[in-house]
């Protein structure tokens, strides 16, 4: 009985071992690779909005009778500028917004237009001049074997054209 019994254990012994032997003949397209080669950075969107900043305003009273126009020289600042650490950052926060910067990245220039308002008879408005903008935040990656060497929470502000709008007061 302790023959039979020592004479399976060599049998399987020997068929384990042999079986593992003919594993080792894989091709290197059959094995599974055991960390993911992610290399280079990544921009991962958070949050997006976009709104308006009011430079200037001034408010109108019109007493005649007749509609009456109102022309004002206005300045306003077109820039760009965030926290982040690579342009593509700034791209793919004005992609997710879906709104693009008028300037360059870093860039600031004061613009002066001229605007006309017209205020209709026996009223008051409130004339407003200012930018549109867009801004965003999120996080930067920097990725090297599929390890996360550096993060960053980063975020942008933009503006991407100008607003004249008027108000009724009374």
């Amino acid at each position: 009985m302790k023959i039979k019994n020592k004479l399976k254990s060599v049998v399987l012994s020997v068929t384990l071992i042999a079986s593992l032997g003919l594993s080792t003949n894989a091709q290197a397209s059959e094995i599974t690779p055991m960390a993911i080669d992610l290399n280079g950075y990544e921009y991962i969107h958070n949050w997006g909005t976009t709104g308006q900043e009011v430079t200037w305003q001034h408010e109108a009273t019109n007493p005649s009778g007749i509609t009456s126009a109102v022309t004002r020289s206005v300045s306003r600042e077109k820039y760009s500028s965030g926290t982040y650490s690579a342009n593509a950052t700034f791209k793919g926060m004005q992609w997710e917004v879906g709104v693009s910067a008028e300037v360059s990245d870093g860039e600031s220039i004061t613009e002066t237009t001229s605007v006309t308002w017209n205020i209709p008879p026996n009223s008051t408005y409130l004339l407003r001049f200012g930018s549109k903008f867009g801004q965003a935040s999120g996080t930067e990656k920097y990725w090297s074997n599929g390890i996360v060497l550096r993060s960053k929470t980063v975020s942008g502000k933009w503006t991407y054209m100008s607003f004249h709008d008027s108000i009724p007061i009374r």
